[in-house]
């Protein structure tokens, strides 16, 4: 009777076998799903880039949050999805102008990023000056470009500001005239 297998040629060197293994050693974390959100981390990121091109931020800012389990504290990584996802809703608020979303806007990034260990670059400031010079207007948005300037000034980023492609020539515009009017009246040309 033959032998299901060929016989193994006799100059046949067993050591120069390449076994390739299309499996991970590991498999990627995967969360469960909660009200719908759920997978590991590639499935979430696709989640996110969809939500957040159909404008559906409450889902986007949910997988946000999501994403945070698996990135450690202060990962410059989930900063940028922060980041990201801040600046998609301020995009979202000027082109639609609706001013309810910047109470909501302005808690992710007082409360809710400080909460997850996040903690901001000049990205983050230059989106929330756009989103106050875009959105209040008078006295209160002076005050809160100020209040943000301030804050970037405290950790030393205000240069970077100015620099990171957030804010238009516009929004510069705008922003030193509000910088002219926080100088004492004696210093103002």
């Amino acid at each position: 009777m033959a032998s299901l297998f060929p016989a193994i040629a006799r100059d046949f060197d067993p050591s120069s076998l390449i076994i390739v293994e299309d499996l991970l050693q590991t498999k990627p974390k995967v969360l469960r799903r909660v009200k719908g959100i759920g997978g590991d981390e590639d499935e979430l990121l696709a989640n996110l880039n969809i939500s957040l091109k159909v404008g559906r931020l409450d889902r986007a800012a949910a997988i946000v949050s999501r994403l945070g389990e698996h990135y450690p504290v202060g990962s410059p990584e989930y900063l940028a999805i922060h980041n990201r996802y801040l600046e998609e809703m301020v995009s979202h608020m000027v082109v639609t102008r609706q001013h309810n979303m910047v109470l909501p806007l302005q808690r992710w990034f007082e409360v809710d990023m400080p909460s997850g260990g996040v903690q901001p670059n000049a990205t983050t400031y230059a989106v929330m000056i756009r989103m106050a010079l875009r959105m209040l207007h008078g006295a209160k948005r002076d005050r809160t470009v100020r209040r943000y300037w301030d804050l970037a000034k405290k950790i030393g980023v205000e240069e970077e500001v100015l620099a990171v492609p957030v804010l238009s020539e516009l929004e510069l515009g705008e922003l030193s005239e509000v910088g002219t009017r926080m100088l004492p009246r004696n210093m103002q040309r």
